[in-house]
């Protein structure tokens, strides 16, 4: 049973790829709703099945799945994180800005959570902060990612990208182009965040 439930799950995954999402969604819930199933399994057909909630603006959808992930007992790191921080961006979507930091707050105290999962939860948090109108709390959230070691490719990028975001707003023109030169010159920056850095330049 758990490697038809694992091949599942992988299938499930391979239909997302190709872009069927009813198959896809199907598999994934099969794993879901089949009682032999890991906790582990479940987590990630759950935090998969809320991909596709999220992608269909059903974040209601999203967030219930989300919850269920969190829920479980047995279930790695990895899918907590997964769940929290994509949680937080369906409260976005629906202007509960205090759930989001909530959850990404969560993953900051979360001790098993890598310290790089931790870092792209700061990046999450910059712009929230900004929306509350936060901007000390922005500015200081990505600094702490700015000086950091242990981070995924492109995080920095990011978190500069977010920086001169919030110089913008406080009219200091002269910072804000600084942070986009030194965004610009990361190495791992990714083309979104290349999309970003010219909207907010």
């Amino acid at each position: 049973p758990y490697t038809t439930l694992f091949r599942s799950n992988n299938r499930g995954i391979l239909y997302a790829e190709i872009q069927d999402e009813a198959k896809a969604f199907a598999e994934w819930t099969r794993v879901i709703e089949t009682a032999t199933s890991s906790d582990e399994a479940r987590a990630c057909s759950l935090n998969n099945r809320a991909d596709i909630f999220a992608r269909r603006g059903a974040h209601e959808d999203a967030i219930r799945d989300r919850s269920n992930v969190l829920a479980l007992k047995d279930t790695s790191p990895d899918r907590r994180y997964i769940a929290l921080a994509r949680r937080s961006r369906s409260y976005v979507q629906l202007g509960r800005a205090k759930d989001a930091v909530r959850d990404l707050a969560s993953i900051l105290k979360t001790e098993d959570i890598a310290p790089a999962q931790k870092a792209e939860a700061l990046v999450m948090l910059g712009p929230i902060f900004v929306g509350l109108g936060r901007l000390k709390d922005a500015k200081a959230t990505l600094e702490v990612v700015v000086t950091s070691k242990d981070l995924f490719p492109g995080t920095r990028a990011k978190a500069l990208i977010g920086l001169a975001d919030v110089a913008r707003r406080e009219q200091d023109l002269a910072r804000a182009h600084e942070y986009l030169d030194m965004a610009f010159r990361c190495n791992d920056v990714d083309d979104n965040s290349l999309i970003e850095l010219l909207t907010v330049g």
